[in-house]
């Protein structure tokens, strides 16, 4: 018999049996009917045991649930594509390479910090200065994140992003990527995306910011243990709004989603702080142990340096004359391009020698 044949007459059972499971729990039905239902069922299944070959049926279903499962791939991999462009992973990698050995372990060890890790419905917030080192930090942190949820199963999640004056169409992009990175950790997690791919790629429309939240949300609302963290929410752009309703919009999903860890960084801005208003609050900052890492790691090769004691002390009394941090961070690039050779020593030896003569002149 075709296989055509053979899915016809499973369908024909399975009708039929649920219609006899119905009159089993109908007490309305007559004695006729159900012995009726009863008799057709034993006679469809007597069929298939006498005329099919049970393991080509079992071969020919493996075969249509591996279609079934390729399609589905396929069209996951074009929601996931048309969900979000965006390059986090990237960004982190890039952000992630800017650490430097031991540094911002004061952060991971604060109360405030493995509260938020261990307890869902949690929210810290955390303020920093320009310049004082939260993206890094937030690497640091994801980094960290990263390595504790492999062993909390697949029902631990993480979707990170940072924040970008120059993202275009900015609510979708953020949150487009947070559904991205979530359904790619975990692909039971979905169908959500799938759904709102399929409505409006079929119609040829575009969704807006506000399906792409309750597209997060319902992924968001599948987990044990969600971890969402935003970095530089300050520099989602203010035109229209838009940074104010991204604000508004994570403070939704902390109220709606009680699994949900949230960490926002941003500058110390009235409209950011004002909507997380009473949540626990962790400043980055530039604490002097991390900066004397800092300085240590860009400066090793001085303190081999053939003892150009002199040379050390212009580069002391040089740093001491600087007023803004851009200046230090320049300086400091400068220093560290070329070291290692005595070219190099003699050349920074007559730029601060002649500096310092200079400013004692002036």
């Amino acid at each position: 018999m075709e296989v055509t044949g053979s899915a016809t007459a499973i369908v024909t059972v399975l009708t039929t049996t649920a219609k006899f499971m119905v009159l089993l729990g109908d007490v309305r039905a007559s004695g006729d009917e159900f012995r009726q239902a009863q008799t057709k069922v034993d006679h469809l299944l007597g069929i298939i045991n006498t005329h099919f070959d049970v393991n080509a049926l079992n071969a020919m279903a493996q075969r249509q649930l591996q279609s079934a499962i390729e399609h589905d791939q396929q069209t996951l991999m074009q929601a996931l594509s048309w969900v979000s462009n965006a390059g986090s992973p990237v960004q982190q990698a890039r952000f992630k390479s800017l650490i430097h050995k031991d540094t911002g372990q004061w952060f991971i060890n604060d109360p405030r910090f493995k509260d938020w890790l261990q307890n869902p419905g949690t929210t810290l917030l955390c303020p920093g200065i320009p310049g004082a080192g939260k993206t890094v930090m937030v690497a640091g942190v994801v980094d960290h994140v990263q390595s504790v949820l492999v062993n909390l199963g697949d029902k631990a999640n993480l979707a990170y992003v940072y924040c970008d004056y120059k993202t275009e169409d900015t609510l979708k992009e953020l949150l487009g990527d947070m559904i991205k990175q979530l359904v790619q950790h975990d692909r039971s997690l979905a169908f959500p995306l799938l759904d709102l791919h399929d409505r409006f790629v079929q119609h040829k429309i575009l969704p807006t910011a506000e399906d792409m939240y309750i597209t997060l949300e319902l992924i968001l609302l599948q987990q044990s243990a969600a971890h969402v963290i935003v970095d530089a929410t300050d520099k989602v752009p203010q035109e229209q709004g838009v940074r104010r309703r991204f604000a508004d919009m994570l403070a939704r999903l902390k109220t709606k989603v009680v699994s949900l860890r949230l960490m926002v960084t941003s500058r110390p801005l009235p409209g950011i702080t004002d909507v997380f208003k009473g949540v626990p609050t962790l400043e980055i900052r530039a604490t002097d142990d991390d900066v004397g890492r800092y300085m240590d790691s860009k400066f090793e090769h001085f303190r081999t340096s053939k003892n150009i004691f002199l040379l050390a002390r212009l580069l002391t009394e040089h740093f001491a004359s600087l007023q803004m941090k851009r200046q230090i961070n320049s300086l400091i690039d400068d220093l560290t391009t070329g070291l290692g050779t005595l070219t190099r020593y003699a050349d920074l030896y007559t730029k601060f020698y002649w500096g310092t003569l200079e400013r004692i002149e002036a």
